[in-house]
């Protein structure tokens, strides 16, 4: 389990949660600074694949697994705003500049640049299904989006400015959080059916379950509602200032316990620095929480994302990957996850074999770029996978929008001392190196 925090000062710091030992400790495990602007929102894929995005206009993407800059996705023209992975297969998008772009993951492609909004879109959030999607912007409207069409559904005039919209987790209800106020719609009839009105600014919000919401901001206190019972079960006070995000995931189990669906862990990422976790025990209409662990960055933290990818996963298990894709079969699924690398002589009788045997050259194509990409860190693009097996021996010099691409460059390990270097301080803008993929959106359906 890995938490990583962006701050206000271009600094991406990340910790792995040591849960094995008698006390759970926070472990720095990296720390990057290739962001010329403050950070304003991160997402992890379901494949360990860090999306963080902010003032300098780009989406760079890290692979926490390997430790690499996978490098930066260039398209919009102001501030990235919101980023969410949606099952490991695509990534969404949104900025300033009023587009939603999507992109799909391993080509990082962009695959639609949804347009609509006449303002800043400030929030996305997809369906459970992946059929739709919300999002809320300054031009004071929702837009329902259909992802099978790629275009707008309907607009909603909310009459005023939304900073959130979050699905539950079965997709029958969303939140749409405005500066003092929470609405909760039902999904089928789109009416609301309960609100909240706070004292002060709401910054984030989850569902823990599919009727109670966590949510809180301004003040450093936390709010347990259920929103079909329309009261509040609990509150929290997390001994901050101001809660910047929040995560929730389930709690670890240490060995001899049984795993309890009800009980969670929720991270919480503060102004003043703090990164706090709180165990959370469920029940009918009660809430319990207490502090597990709590961390100081001596940074200004402005957004938190959770990761909860296995870096060795069991032999006989499958991957992630392995299990969206379905590209292969069970036997060279096992193959890759283990990274039985074969050597150039292998390579060349399977391609030989291959071709006697008719297998399918969409699976050969498609597997042999993908492992190549993942084992010498270049980004490989490209916009279609149904090419003749004859051309799959590009791998360093294969080329993208008539750009050359780079080996990816290892994400530093920075010690206390050069964090105290970084603190407050901005670095020069200056060129940064790494693969920028700047496709065009295309006009085709979307696959979800």
């Amino acid at each position: 389990m890995e938490v990583i925090v962006g701050t206000y000062d271009e600094v991406l710091l990340g910790y792995k949660i040591i849960t094995d030992a008698e006390e759970y400790q926070f472990d720095q495990s990296f720390t990057d600074h290739t962001h010329t602007g403050c950070i304003k929102t991160l997402s992890v894929s379901k494949k360990g694949i860090l999306a963080s995005g902010g003032t300098d206009e780009t989406v760079r993407l890290i692979n926490l697994k390997k430790r690499t800059e996978l490098g930066s996705l260039v398209q919009h023209s102001g501030t990235v705003t919101c980023l969410k992975f949606h099952h490991g297969s695509h990534l969404f998008s949104t900025s300033e500049d009023g587009t939603i772009a999507i992109w799909k993951y391993f080509t990082w492609e962009c695959l639609k640049t949804l347009r609509g909004h006449t303002s800043t879109v400030n929030c996305i959030s997809i369906h459970p299904s992946g059929k739709l999607a919300l999002s809320v912007g300054r031009d004071k409207t929702l837009r329902t989006w259909n992802l099978i069409t790629g275009r707008s559904a309907y607009t909603t005039n909310i009459k005023q400015e939304a900073s959130l919209v979050v699905w539950s987790l079965n997709g029958n209800h969303y939140a749409v959080v405005f500066s003092t106020k929470i609405d909760i719609y039902n999904t089928q009839t789109a009416e609301v059916i309960s609100s909240v009105k706070t004292t002060q600014r709401v910054n984030d919000l989850a569902f823990i379950s599919t009727t109670v919401i966590v949510y809180g901001g301004e003040g450093g206190q936390l709010y347990f509602y259920n929103i079909i019972n329309k009261m509040t079960l609990h509150s929290l006070d997390t001994q901050t200032n101001r809660v910047r995000a929040m995560s929730i995931v389930p709690a670890p189990v240490k060995e001899g316990e049984e795993s309890n669906e009800n009980n969670h862990w929720l991270f919480t990422a503060s102004s003043d620095g703090h990164i706090k976790i709180f165990q959370v025990q469920m029940a009918e209409d009660k809430v319990d929480t207490s502090l597990v662990i709590s961390h100081n960055t001596t940074f200004r933290l402005t957004c938190m994302a959770v990761s909860l990818f296995k870096s060795k996963p069991k032999e006989g298990t499958k991957t992630d990957c392995q299990a969206d894709e379905k590209l292969i079969d069970t036997s060279q699924e096992m193959a890759a996850d283990k990274k039985l690398i074969d050597t150039s002589q292998e390579k060349s009788q399977k391609t030989v074999a291959n071709r006697k045997s008719g297998n399918s050259k969409k699976v050969s194509w498609k597997r042999k770029a993908e492992t190549d990409s993942q084992d010498s860190g270049v980004n490989v693009s490209c916009e279609t996978v149904e090419v003749n097996i004859e051309d799959e021996s590009e791998d360093e010099n294969t080329k993208v929008k008539g750009k050359k691409l780079k080996h990816s460059k290892k994400v530093k390990d920075k010690g206390p001392e050069k964090l105290k270097q970084l603190q407050g301080k901005r670095s020069e803008k200056s060129k940064r190196k790494g693969i920028i993929l700047e496709s065009q959106p295309k006009r085709k359906k979307i696959k979800t």
